[in-house]
């Protein structure tokens, strides 16, 4: 088996403020030690239900995609760091992976959740696809799908267990704290959630026959409803999109793979309407 495993920070246990997810944060270093180990727990997890290939892929936009710590990550581990990559295409994510693993997830912007936000918290309030509002949960498990692999497990917050659930009904999902509020949670220790995403991981593969692709249909109709009229205009100059209204963009395509990236292209432009 070949399993991909990408991992964000704000799901991860102990997380719960910038402090612990920008570069600059006093609690950064902290937080990329246990990000690094619950991913490792994943990998480990993969590994003893008889992964032969394991690919880590960084996918928190802190320190340009460079959180994990390549000489604390299991050492049956091929990880991808840095910018720019994408989840899925080429050099990423395609239909010879037998997995998809989301570590360190959290829920999308305006649900409950510690540090909840969809892409970018500062410019975006929500992802829809055909009407259905996505947050980087269900833009990942969507993007795989269009490849027909599976998501098999989410580890994170219980907000982010009962989001994933929602589009993945059968998805392995391993809690490693329970919110408080956006900005507090009750975590588990950083060795009992490795423990707690160890044996998730294995149930999952033990289980992947039970959990089908998230798989959306075609003609996907992509809108990004952003904070305020700012970064509308700055996201759109970009070739293909059009306005909805003041604070809304939309792109129409074919490919979820396409859709994913746009996202990703359309925000990032945006943010050059902030000042």
């Amino acid at each position: 088996m070949k399993i991909y495993i990408a991992v964000d920070i704000e799901g991860v246990s102990g997380v719960v403020s910038r402090s612990h997810t920008s570069e600059t944060g006093f609690d950064y270093g902290h937080a990329r030690e246990w990000m690094t180990g619950e991913a490792s727990a994943a990998v480990e997890g993969a590994i003893q239900a008889g992964a032969k290939e394991v690919w880590v892929a960084d996918f928190h936009g802190g320190n340009g995609f460079r959180n994990l710590l390549l000489h604390k990550m299991h050492p049956k581990a091929q990880l991808i760091s840095g910018s720019p990559k994408s989840l899925v295409g080429e050099d990423a994510l395609d239909d010879s992976f037998d997995a998809l693993f989301l570590v360190g997830y959290h829920t999308r912007n305006r649900s409950p959740g510690v540090i909840s936000h969809s892409i970018n918290g500062v410019v975006v309030n929500e992802i829809r696809v055909n009407g259905q509002a996505l947050g980087e949960v269900g833009l990942s498990a969507a993007a795989a799908g269009h490849y027909q692999v599976p998501t098999l497990l989410v580890t994170g917050d219980d907000a982010t267990a009962e989001e994933s659930r929602a589009l993945i009904p059968n998805i392995e999902a391993a809690v490693v704290k329970w919110a408080v509020s956006r900005g507090a949670a009750r975590c588990l220790s950083h060795e009992m959630a490795c423990e707690v995403i160890q044996d998730a991981a294995k149930r999952a593969l033990g289980r992947r026959g039970d959990i089908a692709p998230f798989v959306l249909e075609p003609p996907f109709d992509l809108q990004i409803e952003f904070t305020h009229a700012g970064a509308a205009d700055g996201g759109k100059g970009v070739p293909g999109v059009t306005r909805m209204d003041s604070v809304t963009l939309q792109y129409t395509a074919e490919n979820f793979q396409e859709v994913f990236d746009m996202s990703k292209t359309i925000i990032r432009q945006a943010m050059s309407g902030v000042s």
